[in-house]
């Protein structure tokens, strides 16, 4: 692999524009979306007198629409993070973020197709006390959710769903659902640290590692690829949202020209300026 360095990696003109319009587009979604949501509340989470009082600022309902809200609050934060953390190099930290996107991704998904879930089943049910768990309980211990739903089920559900829809209309699952798989597995070795990614900062001509960046713009432009993928996938997500909630046509249309804008310039190449 070549290693020239770059003092900054950039995108050309084209993208950068593109996802700045995706991010616009995902911020006016999220605003014409909270009158949906219930009054803010201030909530005491601790009742023990030993510790100090913990407030903290909740929604005064608890339901799939709110966590389908506050999740995309996630995805444009992390999507922005993303952005920041490959403009600069820093590859390691970019596949993480990537893991997290993917997950945030999923969970949209899986919220979105609740009415499609078995009555008998509780997977939902699981999702949403994990997510409403607190990190104290009353007495002011620190506590995990007891009865987390797998990852693997969660996509399970999904890929179910969007099989259904696909024999509905006749055409097949969406092959960038195969990619997002391998694309999750890829960034595993970067969540759990594996050998795999740590020597990717390894610079053979310098012979150290490198901390404060990797700027080769061939192993770059396939970061971009896969963070492409990923934004496609995204603005995708934001479509099924509009649908669930019945959004005006316009949306929907709007949604289907970002999209195709995006499979237009997913790269092949990253470019400097």
């Amino acid at each position: 692999m070549s290693h020239k360095k770059s003092t900054r990696f950039n995108w050309d003109e084209d993208h950068e524009m593109v996802f700045q319009e995706t991010l616009f587009h995902m911020d006016t979604t999220i605003d014409s979306l909270l009158p949906l949501l219930s009054d803010i509340r201030i909530q005491e989470i601790v009742k023990n007198e030993k510790y100090d009082s913990i407030k903290v600022v909740r929604f005064s309902r608890k339901d799939s629409l709110h966590i389908v809200i506050m999740k995309t609050v996630q995805l444009i934060s992390n999507l922005r993070a993303a952005k920041i953390l490959i403009d600069n190099g820093f590859v390691y930290e970019f596949g993480v973020m990537c893991r997290l996107l993917q997950e945030v991704i999923e969970d949209i998904l899986f919220l979105i197709y609740e009415n499609r879930a078995d009555k008998k089943s509780d997977m939902h049910e699981k999702f949403k006390n994990t997510f409403y768990t607190e990190d104290i309980d009353e007495e002011g211990k620190w506590q995990q959710p007891n009865n987390w739903l797998g990852r693997k089920k969660i996509r399970k559900f999904i890929e179910k769903c969007l099989r259904e829809d696909s024999n509905k209309l006749g055409t097949q699952v969406d092959s960038l659902d195969e990619t997002m798989k391998g694309l999750y597995d890829f960034g595993s070795g970067y969540v759990h640290g594996r050998v795999s990614k740590a020597m990717r900062l390894y610079d053979l001509e310098e012979n150290k590692f490198l901390t404060n960046g990797l700027h080769d713009e061939k192993y770059l432009s396939i970061e971009l690829k896969r963070f492409w993928v990923i934004l496609i996938k995204a603005v995708a997500c934001f479509g099924s949202i509009g649908q669930w909630q019945g959004a005006p046509e316009e949306y929907i249309f709007n949604i289907n020209i970002l999209l195709k804008k995006l499979i237009k310039l997913k790269p092949n190449t990253a470019s400097k300026k």
